[in-house]
């Protein structure tokens, strides 16, 4: 089998796998059309479960990230020295 024929019987095979007609535009059907209203429902309510667990995993990071700031803040108040640091040096504004 020379070159040619072999170019020849793969086109061939590729156009025989392509749909024609009224296959084509079944193929271009979404899936939503596809699939039944309960399954559609069930997936829906898959979808808005997920997004509040997510909502919920982030408003529970932003707790914990302020609980950890407000420690911190606490734990600095009570260090002479950083109060030192970071204080107003114009001590006669509070006489």
């Amino acid at each position: 089998m020379g070159k040619k024929q072999k170019k020849n019987t793969a086109q061939r095979i590729y156009e025989s796998r392509e749909p024609k007609g009224n296959e084509a535009n079944a193929g271009g059907a979404s899936l939503k059309e596809l699939l039944n209203a309960d399954t559609l429902a069930k997936l829906k309510a898959q979808a808005e479960q997920a997004k509040q667990a997510e909502q919920a995993k982030r408003e529970e990071e932003a707790a914990r990230k302020a609980e950890q700031e407000r420690a911190e803040r606490k734990r600095l108040e009570n260090d002479f020295n950083y109060l030192l640091e970071h204080s107003d040096p114009n001590w006669s504004k509070y006489k």
